[in-house]
């Protein structure tokens, strides 16, 4: 459905997706002389912010601790975009500043 978060890491997780992302970002590190992995973190939280605005998690109910099933489905997805891209790009990019 349209307003699943899950379907938006169908984009964000395809091989074609991730190796633009990936050389765009590190264009930007290069650029911008910061570690990669840093560069990624921002990308990473910016993203954040988007799907958060577009898919509003729900609030946890009164009393309980418990995140929102989207806010969590949010990071998990955002997690492993952020390890794709650090992969891919160790491979790639050599040079990228990753740590290990």
């Amino acid at each position: 459905p349209e307003d699943d978060p899950i379907d938006i890491w169908s984009y964000f997780e395809s091989k074609n997706e991730v190796e633009a992302y990936a050389a765009g970002l590190y264009k930007r590190a290069k650029i911008e002389k910061k570690p990669f992995e840093e560069v990624v973190d921002e990308f990473i939280t910016k993203v954040k912010i988007i799907v958060n605005n577009r898919y509003h998690p729900p609030a946890p109910p009164f009393g309980s601790h418990a995140v929102g099933s989207n806010e969590a489905r949010i990071d998990a997805g955002l997690a492993g975009v952020r390890q794709m891209l650090l992969n891919y790009a160790g491979k790639r990019f050599p040079a990228a500043q990753i740590k290990k």
